[in-house]
């Protein structure tokens, strides 16, 4: 998903409507300071809520920074993770001793 920022300012709190669940990262973002941007960037998103934005049942809050973009996507699980046949940090099926 890409998201933009025309304004010259940037936005804090802003609610990015989300079309699914799950653990979300920003993979790029044309504000960041290696990009000679001023640096607001999103090292992780701010807590998911419930809730109608844009027409989508979770969000969450993110910073925009001005005249930038950013382009957010699924965090991916680790390969050991998926090989085993379970998402990150699920552990069903895995006894105490």
């Amino acid at each position: 998903m890409c998201v933009s920022n025309f304004a010259g300012v940037p936005h804090e709190g802003y609610r990015l409507g989300l079309p699914e669940g799950g653990d979300w990262e920003e993979v790029l973002n044309t504000d960041a300071e290696e990009f000679g941007g001023s640096g607001v960037v999103n090292s992780r998103f701010g807590s998911r809520r419930r809730g109608p934005v844009d027409g989508h049942a979770v969000f969450r809050r993110a910073a925009r920074s001005p005249l930038g973009a950013c382009g957010c996507g699924r965090r991916r699980t680790s390969r050991s993770d998926t090989s085993r046949g379970r998402a990150s940090g699920d552990h069903s099926g895995t006894r105490s001793r």
